[in-house]
């Protein structure tokens, strides 16, 4: 016991759970696109060296099915989940990618008790945003536009519900 009259413990081994609920930080790393070891080798390092005593964090791949978010504040558990992430990866974000971010922002909204954070690692946006559609042979517009639109509303419903529920989210391109 202190002088304060608080409890000091001492966190045991590989746990990083030391800090009272309210300080620490929820972080939900999703993967989604991209070359797998070099975005478990930036999700390493994060947790390495961002992640406090405290904090918890959850690792979520946007191709696997979302049950609950699984947190942890054991760092070894953590490097397992990043070390354990099946790779069934897409070339680049898909529509199926932001309704995953959204889904994960909505989720982390109703955890209580710490500062949620989100990390998005995606080999970018895709092409079709960035003028591709109209270089397009005509007959292929039509499907480009459809899945464009459709891209881009999921990525405005992932924007909005981050807005509405005041939850940073980063984005990584390796």
């Amino acid at each position: 016991v202190t002088a304060s009259g608080v409890s000091a413990t001492r966190p045991a081994s590989g746990n990083v759970n030391a800090a009272p609920a309210g300080n620490r930080t929820d972080y939900a790393i999703i993967f989604d696109s991209g070359h797998t070891q070099s975005q478990q080798r930036i999700a390493e390092t994060f947790i390495r060296e961002a992640v406090r005593p405290g904090d918890r964090v959850a690792v979520v791949e946007t191709k696997m099915g979302l049950s609950e978010l699984p947190f942890t504040d054991v760092r070894g558990d953590m490097l397992n989940a990043v070390r354990n992430v099946s790779g069934l990866l897409c070339p680049s974000a898909t529509e199926e990618s932001f309704w995953m971010l959204r889904d994960v922002i909505s989720r982390l909204a109703r955890v209580q008790g710490g500062r949620p954070v989100v990390v998005f690692i995606s080999v970018g946006t895709p092409l079709l945003w960035s003028g591709v559609i109209p270089t397009m042979r005509r007959d292929l517009q039509p499907l480009a536009m459809d899945r464009a639109t459709g891209i881009r509303r999921a990525f405005e419903e992932a924007a909005r519900m981050a807005t509405v529920t005041r939850i940073p989210v980063h984005t990584v391109d390796p």
